[in-house]
């Protein structure tokens, strides 16, 4: 196929506007919760990783004091 036939344009990115302000801003307003989702759920993971640790404590407690 020849570049002739071809049917792909070559300027489609190069006539792309520039971002406007709104785009600029609602790409960082997803940066920043994208971001504090993430540490949200790494610091429940933390808590509940804790609680594991503390139930598996009681548990061992318990276990020891009916010996």
């Amino acid at each position: 196929m020849t570049a002739k036939n071809s049917n792909i344009d070559t300027n489609e990115f190069n006539d792309s506007e520039p971002l406007t302000k709104i785009e600029i801003s609602t790409f960082i307003f997803l940066a920043i919760l994208s971001i504090s989702i993430n540490i949200a759920v790494i610091d429940l993971g933390k808590k509940l990783i804790v609680e594991k640790i503390n139930y598996i404590q009681i548990k061992d407690n318990r276990r020891d004091n009916q010996k």
